[in-house]
């Protein structure tokens, strides 16, 4: 992301809208995978790991 990275996106959303799920994508190291919990990022996947059934999973998770 050129202006800020993910985990400062779901900081400044959480802020402003403290009731929105976020899910985290995250392509560098675990220190970004604590870092997005410590954030109030709902979910993290992985992108590697990324696939259709994994992320149509953690969307259903959010509104049950």
């Amino acid at each position: 992301m050129p202006v800020m990275n993910g985990i400062e996106a779901t900081l400044r959303i959480k802020r402003t809208i403290p009731q929105t799920h976020m899910i985290v994508f995250v392509g560098y190291d675990d220190e970004f995978l604590s870092e997005s919990q410590s954030v109030g990022a709902s979910y993290y996947l992985r992108k590697e790991d990324l696939d259709a059934e994994k992320l149509k999973q953690l969307i259903k998770a959010l509104f049950r």
